[in-house]
C-alpha cells in the first residue's frame, strides 16, 4: 500500500490484543473502524462516522444453538432480575 494521507479525527491505537485498530474521534464520540485503512468499508465507515449518521457496530457471527457462547449470549439479552 503506498503512502495515503491520514484523515481528520482518526487515530491508530494497539488493542489490549496487541492489534492496530483505528478510531473516528469527535466531538468526544469515539467510534471503531474497520482495520483495513483505505479500504471501501474503511472509507463508507468514515463518511457515515464524519457525517454524523449512525453506525452499527459489526454483525456478530451466529452461535451454534446451545453452544456456551450462544447460552452467555442468551444470559446477556435476558431481562435482569428483580429483588
Amino acid at each position: 500500500m503506498e503512502h495515503m494521507p491520514r484523515k481528520p479525527f482518526l487515530s491508530r491505537e494497539k488493542s489490549r490484543h496487541g492489534r492496530l485498530v483505528w478510531y473516528f474521534k469527535r466531538n468526544g464520540k469515539r467510534i471503531r473502524l474497520p482495520d483495513e485503512y483505505g479500504s471501501a468499508e474503511f472509507n463508507a465507515a468514515y463518511e457515515k462516522a464524519l457525517t454524523g449518521s449512525t453506525i452499527s457496530a459489526p454483525e456478530e457471527p451466529k452461535s451454534k444453538t446451545g453452544s456456551f457462547k450462544w447460552l452467555v449470549g442468551q444470559y446477556k439479552r435476558s431481562a435482569p432480575l428483580q429483588p
